[in-house]
């Protein structure tokens, strides 16, 4: 699903299982709010833009959840050793 718009009002959606991005939000002034993004490829929810000047802002997301989403195969970005629970030593300190 692709928000590319502006002043948009979505609640209480449960998005499972798509095929892409559960969710990308690429309008302003909008507000997503108690909604479920999961088991799903790539991002579950994203805010983003195909264009570099025309980034989305003044957008409000309130209390949506998003897990169990992920990219299908690894790509050369990627990095495949990160540790399972998805905290690098760095982060900790250790």
């Amino acid at each position: 699903m692709v928000i590319y718009c502006n002043n948009s009002f979505v609640y209480g959606i449960e998005v499972i299982k798509a095929g892409h991005n559960g969710m990308w939000l690429m309008g302003h002034n909008n507000r997503i709010e108690n909604c479920k993004f999961h088991d799903g490829g790539d991002a579950g929810f994203k805010v983003g833009s195909h264009f570099e000047t025309n980034y989305p802002r003044n957008n409000l997301i309130v209390n949506c959840d998003s897990y169990r989403n992920y990219d299908t195969k690894p790509t050369a970005e990627m990095p495949t050793d990160l540790p399972q629970n998805g905290i690098s030593e760095a982060e900790t300190g250790l």
